[in-house]
């Protein structure tokens, strides 16, 4: 009788235990609902951010592309007033990534190879119109940089004639609008024209001297 009583004793503990333990599953449970819930709410709201980002980042994406296009085009009408030349922007996904293809456009035609299809000049032209807008882009970022760009001889492709000279003049309007220190080393005598201060450097076999020639912040 005393060992049925113990036996019985421990089956009741066994059951409390189990019950216990069943109770521990039950709450273990519903805290797991609960997380699985808040996940899944969670993933929801992040899906809904990405969403909203992506949203917010092709707004900017056009607003800069639309400005990115106007500027460059007004750039290569300034240079080359002659021609209908059109900047454009397409960006295409390649392997997940964003891709920037620039396009020049004239009449209804499209050159891709701007170099061999149209020439270096106007190519010259777009690259400097383009680092002035990179940069004041950076700095709008917050980026703690100076507004500074330093060209070696830039824009030497352009042609001749009156070609430099309109040129030059569109690098002043770049850097005055966009309140840019641009710094040239230069060979042309139409970019030593728009300069507030310009210095020759001569070599004379042994060591350079400078003179400065032109200086309008007096």
């Amino acid at each position: 009788m005393k060992n049925l009583n113990e036996r019985i004793t421990m089956i009741a503990a066994s059951l409390r235990t189990a019950d216990a333990l069943r109770h521990a599953i039950k709450d273990d449970s519903a805290d797991l609902r609960r997380e699985i819930d808040a996940a899944v709410k969670d993933k929801v709201a992040i899906a809904k951010s990405i969403s909203i980002l992506q949203i917010v980042a092709e707004r900017i994406q056009k607003s800069i592309k639309s400005e990115l296009q106007a500027l460059v085009t007004l750039a290569f009408r300034s240079v080359f007033p002659a021609r209908s030349y059109k900047f454009r922007i397409d960006f295409e996904k390649n392997r997940d990534k964003l891709v920037c293809r620039p396009v020049v456009e004239e009449a209804g035609w499209e050159y891709t190879d701007v170099e061999n299809d149209v020439g270096g000049g106007l190519l010259h032209v777009a690259s400097v119109a383009l680092r002035a807008i990179m940069l004041v882009l950076r700095i709008a970022r917050g980026e703690n940089i100076r507004r500074f760009i330093w060209f070696d001889e830039p824009l030497t492709a352009v042609g001749i004639g009156d070609a430099p000279r309109r040129a030059a003049n569109m690098l002043l309007n770049i850097s005055r609008k966009l309140g840019i220190q641009v710094v040239i080393t230069t060979h042309s005598e139409e970019f030593m024209e728009i300069g507030d201060r310009v210095w020759r450097f001569t070599h004379n076999g042994t060591h350079t001297e400078s003179e400065l020639v032109v200086d309008k912040w007096k």
